[in-house]
């Protein structure tokens, strides 16, 4: 929720991460200091909407503990059967609950095989989208694309998203260049539409 762009300072630096993990929290004992951990460490790591993020954390964290701790919650979740009820296992908890694109990407991140065939539709592949002069009505329509092309290229529509998700600026520089190129064309042809000097324009 609001860009990754700070994650690794979550999850890749120990002293932050060790902080908030289920047993850490765990030890903790109450809500209300539960919540003030979060709260800190979401701040310091310069997470956004840090309080927002310490109440859902805090919900998650009671709702795995009901549902009888981590490995329990696993097993619920690779119960279920097939994509659309892994979905709805992790709508269940807050700020997963408004979009069916971080269930999946969670999914996807652990490279599932119930979700090899999915585009995680969001603000980067929309920008993408933008890019090409393509608008979509919905979430399903627009995910339909990419997996067509996905299918185009011989992928799977996984390695299309990570593809996308990698090097998004590397395919909005190349869709700039291209545009500009078409213009550039567009605009000797018109002015030397048998090329110039009798050569074939050749850009």
């Amino acid at each position: 929720m609001g860009g990754a762009s700070r994650a690794h300072v979550l999850m890749d630096e120990g002293a932050n991460y060790c902080r908030v993990e289920f047993r850490a929290l765990q030890r903790k004992g109450s809500r209300r200091t539960r919540l003030a951990e979060l709260r800190k460490v979401l701040r310091s790591a310069g997470i956004r909407w840090p309080e927002k993020k310490a109440h859902w954390l805090t919900e998650n964290f009671e709702r795995v503990t009901n549902l009888g701790g981590p490995k329990k919650a696993r097993s619920l979740l690779l119960g279920c059967g097939g994509r659309d009820a892994m979905i709805e296992f992790w709508r269940q908890f807050k700020g997963l609950h408004s979009s069916d694109k971080y269930a999946r990407n969670i999914m996807m991140d652990c490279y599932h095989p119930d979700f090899r065939d999915c585009i995680a539709v969001d603000a980067r592949i929309k920008r993408i989208s933008r890019a090409l002069g393509l608008s979509f009505q919905t979430y399903e329509e627009e995910e339909n694309f990419y997996l067509d092309v996905a299918k185009s290229a011989a992928l799977e529509g996984w390695a299309l998203d990570r593809m996308m998700y990698g090097f998004r600026d590397c395919i909005l520089d190349a869709l700039e260049d291209a545009c500009e190129i078409d213009a550039l064309r567009r605009a000797l042809r018109k002015k030397h539409p048998f090329g110039t000097a009798g050569k074939k324009l050749d850009l």
